[in-house]
């Protein structure tokens, strides 16, 4: 993903949203997250993150802007 290769490229974190289709048809939503790691050379040794599911929250959202008028 581009966001990861730019976190890593200007050693910085990266946090974007995406969406899973699963075996089954059904979709997620996840939120990841991810900061890099650098060794005393300065440079990117690893990409330390974590996926967090968020389908309801995404899901109220849609729902929530959707009855605004």
């Amino acid at each position: 993903m581009a966001a990861t290769a730019r976190a890593i490229r200007e050693q910085s974190d990266v946090a974007y949203n995406a969406r899973v289709v699963c075996p089954d048809g059904s979709s997620k939503h996840i939120r990841l997250v991810g900061h890099p790691v650098v060794n005393a050379a300065g440079e990117v040794v690893e990409l330390l993150g974590t996926a967090i599911e968020c389908t309801e929250q995404h899901r109220a959202e849609r729902s929530s802007s959707a009855k605004e008028p």
